[in-house]
């Protein structure tokens, strides 16, 4: 081993294992989400060993059976691995000096694994002092209910009776609009659980992912991918503009052929105040999908997702969000994938999910009378 091991750590607890033992000088690389501002080597499950190969790494750390594979591809370019893979409390303490071993130093990682667990320890010891009552739950007891008697209403003069009926009103409705025109054939095809098999809808992207979503709101319709032009900045950036790009795809995406619906989907980024009085706002990842049928537009927003300090520094500096997620994920076209949302919510939120929700309440006035 070098006299002085460069460590580079495709798992964030390794990561995290290194700098609490206070190795982190031997730290060059690390993947994204690791708790280090060490240069990043691409993600937990797709490192980029090019990057790997510049940093000049003596030994590469690896945690987790799902990093198997991650750890042999390592290994058969050369690599000296250090593998990890601890299923209990205990498993991953006994971890701790295999990690360190890595950076030359297996008694540190000893050190910080007694100390845990004496931290442990002194918590599974600790006991209510004798003479301390805990908190206390008291239900308010309820007296018993008086029940009066025909008897005695009829004596004290009282009597039963029933309350009046309130008169039923007939909810007041819209007047319907014109025989055939497109809402009408909305309401009566999916408002009613109908089929809308003969309509066409554009999308305007030709990303599949956007296709995806429209074709989850509509299942029955048939749905069209049309490239066309947002009309804004590559970046939108505000609701004003990023709402633009959307509405402008939706218009451009009816005009181009014989469709009943155009919709567009926008996203963007926009800046929410930190809420705690001050003046200091956060910079949110937001998206917006845009219907129109030629007269109507509805509009609606998906969720809004905070972005990563480091990543919204670049946006703010003018970059581009898909390709500044691509450049430290060292993936390739993620808006075209599980996108930023997936990789925020660790998966449970993809990019079509979101797009979904968008564009469900953009249908909202051509499925709802009240509108």
């Amino acid at each position: 081993m070098a006299a002085n091991p460069r460590v580079v750590s495709l798992a964030p607890s390794a990561t995290a294992i290194l700098t609490a033992a206070g190795l982190d000088a031997h730290v060059v690389g690390a993947t994204v989400h690791s708790p280090t501002d060490k240069p990043v080597v691409g993600g937990w499950l797709n490192p980029d060993f090019d990057r790997v190969a510049e940093l000049a790494a003596d030994a590469v750390c690896t945690c987790d059976d799902l990093q198997s594979d991650v750890a042999a591809a390592a290994r058969d370019r050369g690599y000296d691995v250090v593998h990890v893979a601890p299923a209990t409390l205990d498993e991953v303490f006994d971890s701790f000096p295999v990690v360190c071993d890595a950076a030359g130093d297996a008694g540190a990682g000893a050190t910080l694994a007694e100390d845990c667990r004496g931290v442990l320890a002194r918590v599974a010891d600790a006991r209510r002092p004798r003479g301390v009552r805990g908190p206390r739950v008291e239900r308010r007891r309820r007296g018993p209910r008086r029940r009066r008697l025909a008897s005695q209403s009829a004596e004290s003069g009282r009597r039963f009776r029933r309350r009046p009926t309130r008169a039923t009103v007939a909810p007041r409705r819209r007047p319907p609009r014109a025989v055939g025109s497109l809402g009408d054939r909305i309401r009566r095809r999916e408002i009613t659980g109908r089929r809308a098999s003969d309509m066409d809808i554009a999308v305007g992207s030709g990303n599949p992912v956007k296709r995806r979503a429209v074709e989850r709101t509509c299942p029955d319709a048939s749905v069209a991918a049309v490239a066309v032009d947002s009309g804004v900045s590559e970046q939108p950036t505000g609701h004003d503009e990023t709402i633009a790009g959307a509405v402008t795809r939706a218009e451009r995406a009816l005009d181009a052929g014989d469709y009943d619906l155009g919709v567009g989907i926008e996203g963007g980024v926009a800046t929410f105040s930190a809420g705690d009085g001050t003046d200091e706002t956060d910079l949110y990842l937001v998206m917006w999908a845009a219907v129109t049928d030629g007269e109507r537009v509805g509009r609606a927003a998906g969720p809004s997702l905070p972005l990563p300090a480091r990543i919204a520094d670049r946006i703010d500096a003018g970059e581009e969000l898909g390709p500044v997620m691509d450049d430290v994920l060292g993936t390739d076209d993620i808006a075209k994938n599980e996108g930023a949302a997936g990789v925020f919510t660790g998966g449970r939120l993809t990019r079509t999910d979101a797009l979904e929700s968008a564009v469900t309440g953009a249908f909202a006035p051509f499925r709802c009378e009240l509108y």
